[in-house]
């Protein structure tokens, strides 16, 4: 005879058997179950939806650089300062003017010796002419210049250098009977002076000199042409003048014969003359 505790616990643990095959069976696809989705992530070891982990000791992925509105900056250089270059250009004289020696006359006003000197206003000429007729020891001479004024740009006293260009043409005679002690000479020199009228720079363009050995009275034509260039250190602020002379010389010895030199107007020869082209003066601190 079964007793009905022991009958309990027998249908209890048939159940329990039952139940456990039923769900073994329900998960295998092979028995029409329907497969379940593994939501895991493979090889990866986080889920879906979550950044993946950086393992130690490495970096991730570098950031790409986002371009700045501001430019870099760049080295630039100190500009090294031009000095200021000024200059002048004459074209026409300021002033002319000229010296001379007396002249040497004997009875009924007869000219032994003179001399004389000139300027033709508006073409940068000057004319100059010594002249012997007759007299014994004679030493006529004449000078004649043309001149610019002009004021050195600038302030202090630290002298700055004045280049000074230009170019000089001349056609003049040089003309004696060639006995002892006759001499006619000529020369052209351009100058700078100061206030006090001191010539504090000269250069020479042009000297001739002709002696009773070459000297005929037909005379030595003396026609050319040069280019000057002169550089003088001058003082900020102050006036100057640049100024172009000629000279012409006369000599006789102990005869009193013909010498000329002749520079300007002559009845005998063809007229003569100085002229000064147009000159620039450069002014460099």
């Amino acid at each position: 005879m079964i007793r009905p505790v022991s009958l309990l616990l027998s249908i209890a643990a048939a159940l329990i058997a039952v139940s456990a095959a039923g769900c073994g069976g329900g998960g295998d696809e092979a028995a029409g179950g329907t497969p379940t989705a593994d939501t895991r992530t493979a090889d990866t070891g986080t889920s879906p939806g979550s950044e993946p982990s950086v393992p130690p000791g490495e970096s991730g992925p570098s950031a790409t650089p986002v371009p700045s509105d501001t430019p870099e900056p760049t080295e630039t250089s100190t500009p090294t300062a031009t000095p200021t270059v000024a200059a002048v250009t004459f074209t026409s004289p300021d002033s002319s003017n000229g010296t001379k020696t007396a002249g040497s006359f004997g009875l009924f006003g007869i000219v032994y010796a003179d001399s004389s000197y000139g300027s033709v206003p508006g073409q940068n000429r000057a004319q100059v002419t010594a002249y012997v007729n007759v007299g014994i020891n004679e030493r006529p001479s004449a000078s004649a210049w043309l001149s610019n004024l002009f004021r050195v740009p600038g302030e202090g006293t630290t002298p700055i250098t004045a280049q000074i260009s230009t170019g000089v043409n001349w056609q003049g005679v040089l003309a004696g009977n060639g006995a002892g002690g006759t001499r006619a000479a000529v020369s052209i020199t351009l100058s700078v002076l100061d206030e006090d009228d001191r010539v504090i720079a000269s250069e020479e363009v042009h000297s001739l000199e002709q002696r009773e050995s070459v000297l005929t009275l037909g005379g030595f034509g003396d026609i050319d042409r040069a280019d000057v260039d002169m550089s003088v250190a001058l003082v900020p602020g102050r006036l100057y003048e640049l100024r172009l002379t000629v000279t012409c010389e006369a000599s006789s010895g102990f005869i009193g014969v013909a010498t000329h030199c002749i520079y300007g107007p002559s009845d005998t020869y063809d007229d003569g003359f100085v002229a000064w082209e147009p000159r620039t003066i450069l002014f460099v601190p």
